[in-house]
C-alpha cells in the first residue's frame, strides 16, 4: 500500500512513516511543499494521505483539495492548529500534534471509512 505524507518537518514525517509501516503501508512519498505534494500524487496515486495543515511553503489543506478534486482518497490531517482545517474540511479526520503512534493508527482506521468534503472558501 502506498501513502503520501505531506509534512515539512523531517522528524515528524519519519514518525508518520514508521507508524504507517506498522499498519502495512510499504511505500511512501514525502512532500514538504504544497506543489510538490500535488505533483507526487499525480505521479503515483496514494491509497492514503496524511497532511499537516500548514506548511512552510503552501498548505496541506490546499494540496489535499487539489489531489482529491476528482478522486476520493482517505486523508488524515496531523496538525498543531486545526482551526483552518475544521472550517474548510468539516468532516476531516484530525490528529493533534504532538501525537502518539496509536493516535495516528486509530485515525487511519476512521479515515478509511470516511469520505471528506470541502467547504467553498
Amino acid at each position: 500500500m502506498h501513502a503520501l505524507i505531506i509534512e515539512d518537518d523531517f522528524l515528524i514525517s519519519e514518525l508518520i512513516q514508521e507508524s504507517l509501516g506498522e499498519l502495512g503501508y510499504t511505500s511512501f512519498d514525502v512532500a514538504h511543499r504544497e506543489e510538490e505534494a500535488v505533483a507526487l500524487a499525480e505521479e503515483r496515486c496514494p491509497e492514503l494521505i496524511t497532511a499537516d495543515g500548514r506548511l512552510s511553503d503552501g498548505s496541506g489543506v490546499g494540496a489535499v483539495r487539489s489531489i482529491c478534486q476528482n478522486r476520493q482518497i482517505p486523508v488524515v490531517f496531523i496538525t498543531g492548529d486545526k482551526s483552518d482545517i475544521v472550517q474548510t474540511v468539516p468532516d476531516a479526520v484530525i490528529v493533534d500534534k504532538p501525537f502518539q503512534s496509536w493516535d495516528l493508527k486509530e485515525a487511519v482506521g476512521v479515515a478509511l471509512t470516511r469520505r471528506i468534503t470541502f467547504r467553498q472558501m
